[in-house]
């Protein structure tokens, strides 16, 4: 992983791309690449509603466990045990909310949809995801070059 971001970093370095940008694109989708495959053949052997759990189990159970190490680490080494307070008013932090928002509306509308289509949601509804993710990365990287602020 390591290995990547740092070929990650010197495309960025060489294009003059910002590194926020490479991560919220070509880094996010190459990441997923993985899962996406794995899903598709797990729904194509007639099984949807386990790939449709693992669409979103696997990556909840990659940032639950991802973050909660990462944390109990940063806690042991550098707070002696102490509870560490999140600076979170940074100008990042807006980008952090607009993901939160992108994401909450494919959940709620995941949540609801697919019972309703008996886990076997129509095409239109992956175009429907497909188009969301798409209107995020325009708002993210428009709020990150600066074009247009960000400010939720």
């Amino acid at each position: 992983a390591n290995e990547v971001v740092s070929v990650l970093r010197s495309f960025g370095l060489l294009f003059n791309i910002d590194t926020g940008i490479l991560g919220l694109t070509i880094l996010a989708l190459g990441n997923s690449v993985a899962d996406w495959v794995a899903d598709t053949v797990v729904a194509r052997h007639g099984k949807p509603e386990m790939a449709i759990a693992s669409c979103f189990g696997a990556p909840l159970m990659s940032n639950v466990v991802g973050l909660s190490v990462a944390l109990i680490i940063k806690i042991a080494l550098n707070n002696n045990g102490q509870p560490y307070r999140f600076h979170i008013h940074t100008p990042q932090y807006s980008q952090v909310k607009l993901s939160w928002i992108f994401l909450g509306i494919s959940l709620v509308g995941s949540t609801i949809l697919f019972p309703v289509f008996k886990f076997s949601p129509p095409r239109l509804y992956g175009v429907g995801l497909i188009l969301i993710y798409g209107i995020f990365i325009v708002f993210a990287v428009l709020g990150e070059t600066g074009v247009v602020p960000v400010h939720l």
